[in-house]
């Protein structure tokens, strides 16, 4: 199971978290386990059997006995509660110092299952997965990190649109070069690890972060439009499939520097010839054309300076007078 999967079941708004929180307010501890095979039932020693729908009432309510709770595999139903669970001390080590959260990260390790631990003392929420340790934060530091990175996102975004308008000019000038293009492609790689750090916050936010999500969603579609657009303009330049391939096993720091994307386009590169755009790209920014209208003039004039060079005379009988002046319009204005 990921991380994301794992703050999805324990995002805001949901019985669980609820409960959590509850607990947490009350100054309870708890160790609630999923109980994904029969074998973990044989450390398991004592308590009463509740078969009770998970809910924030029942679950806060048990947290007041000592033992452990148990419920099902997918945190739906309570299966038993106050549990004394002993999981292999002598075999399964534990960096943990409590004897519920030492319980908790054993009893995760040994049948590779979700165990949460919720302490006392600092009312810290744990979650023990395999040998995987995820600390809950609070809504308040959600919100925080969730503003920030935020930020970051829309401050790289503000920079992609500065080189995309950069690479509009180029394009028209057919003087579009290599480093245009991975500039590009950089920056895209950038916000697509800051989008995924928000990501993780916006999951655990649950409903909380509905709003912040679309604003997410409506910069990275804007970005993933332009990267697909420039794609289907230089496809015959470059072997992107292979390329997409490299980018995804770069780490953030081989992202920084550009010379790492110089090799990987440099090795994937089909032919020496001129960087000339088809013109998809920048003709999807006229509203008036249609899908069908785009990919008409580019199979007919294989280039966006053709475009520019025709007159519009000659340009309408393919298009329609309408549509041939805002081409016009629009490609004058660079």
């Amino acid at each position: 199971m990921e991380k994301k999967e794992v703050l999805k079941i324990f995002a805001y708004g949901s019985e669980l978290r609820n409960a959590i929180d509850k607990m947490s307010r009350a100054g309870r501890g708890a160790i609630i386990i999923s109980v994904n095979t029969p074998r973990l039932k044989k450390i398991c020693s004592g308590g009463f059997g509740i078969n009770h729908l998970l809910t924030e009432e029942k679950l806060a309510e048990l947290s007041k006995l000592d033992g452990a709770i148990l419920v099902d595999r997918d945190f739906k139903k309570i299966l038993y509660a106050n549990v004394l669970v002993t999981p292999d001390i002598k075999k399964i080590h534990s960096d943990e110092t409590g004897t519920r959260h030492q319980a908790a990260e054993r009893t995760a390790k040994q049948f590779e299952t979700l165990v949460l631990a919720v302490s006392e003392k600092t009312k810290m929420a744990t979650i023990y997965y395999k040998n995987k340790k995820l600390k809950l934060s609070t809504l308040n530091e959600l919100f925080t990190k969730t503003g920030d990175a935020l930020k970051t996102l829309e401050k790289h975004e503000e920079i992609f649109k500065e080189l995309i308008k950069k690479f509009d000019v180029s394009e028209i000038l057919e003087l579009v070069t290599l480093e245009d293009i991975v500039l590009i492609f950089q920056r895209k790689k950038i916000i697509d690890f800051v989008a995924e750090t928000l990501s993780m916050y916006l999951t655990e936010l649950g409903k909380e972060g509905k709003l912040i999500g679309l604003q997410m969603k409506e910069a990275i579609n804007f970005i993933d439009k332009e990267i697909n657009l420039m794609i289907q303009d230089y496809n015959e330049y470059f072997n992107f499939d292979a390329i997409q391939k490299d980018l995804e096993k770069l780490q953030y720091d081989e992202v920084i520097e550009k010379e790492n994307l110089f090799k990987i386009f440099l090795s994937k590169r089909k032919n020496e010839e001129p960087l000339i755009p088809k013109g998809s790209r920048i003709l999807k920014n006229i509203p008036i054309l249609s899908e069908e209208n785009i990919s008409q003039l580019v199979s007919e004039f294989h280039s966006l300076k053709k475009l520019t060079l025709i007159e519009q005379e000659d340009l309408k009988k393919f298009i329609g007078e309408r549509k041939a002046k805002a081409i016009r319009e629009y490609l004058l204005k660079f």
